[in-house]
């Protein structure tokens, strides 16, 4: 199975233009169900936006009912409270899990992860300190048809400016995966 994975991090206005592009109801948990064309739309408005960074853009291909993992980030190495040296993933880790039904539909499950460090907590004050993080994560099932995509968002606030933290504005994560094609597992080429 091929799937698509893009990450792009927009502001408010950009995630509620969402529910305007999809017209079918989406499952629990899930932002859109987009067809092409309201993937190829949301592309275009995210292009033009001074509001979204596209973060990263992954394909996998994958056996049904087998794990893939898509990693986006770093390994943070520091000494924990009492000494011992520690390691954290940061940025963002999603888990997808594809079971290919007789039809070619797919029943996915997506457990999406992103883990920052806390600015909050971290600041210079606590300088020599462990460092403190924030975990956002959520575990999502659904059934897609080949060619349809699936819109996550995941929550985060960003400092209005360096230095300061008096203020935040709202920034989400969207996470992107499209379903492509229900070929037989295909070896990628070295």
């Amino acid at each position: 199975m091929r799937l698509e994975a893009k990450f792009v991090e927009v502001g408010e206005e950009e995630k509620n233009s969402l529910r305007r592009l999809t017209s079918s109801a989406s499952p629990p948990g899930v932002e859109a169900l987009l067809d092409e064309k309201d993937l190829a739309a949301l592309g275009q408005q995210l292009e033009t936006s001074k509001e979204a960074t596209w973060l990263s853009v992954n394909r996998v291909i994958v056996k049904a009912g087998q794990k893939a993992r898509i990693r986006v980030g770093r390994d943070l190495a520091y000494k924990d409270a009492s000494g011992k040296l520690g390691t954290k993933e940061l940025g963002i880790v999603l888990q997808l899990l594809p079971r290919l039904k007789p039809d070619n539909r797919m029943d996915l499950t997506l457990s999406p992860q992103v883990v920052t460090i806390d600015e909050a907590v971290n600041g210079s004050k606590n300088a020599g300190k462990p460092p403190s993080f924030q975990e956002r994560k959520t575990t999502v099932r659904l059934q897609m048809s080949v060619g349809q995509t699936v819109v996550l968002a995941l929550d985060s606030a960003s400092p209005t400016g360096p230095g300061t933290n008096t203020g935040t504005r709202r920034r989400h994560l969207l996470i992107l995966v499209t379903y492509r094609t229900a070929e037989p597992e295909v070896a990628p080429t070295p």
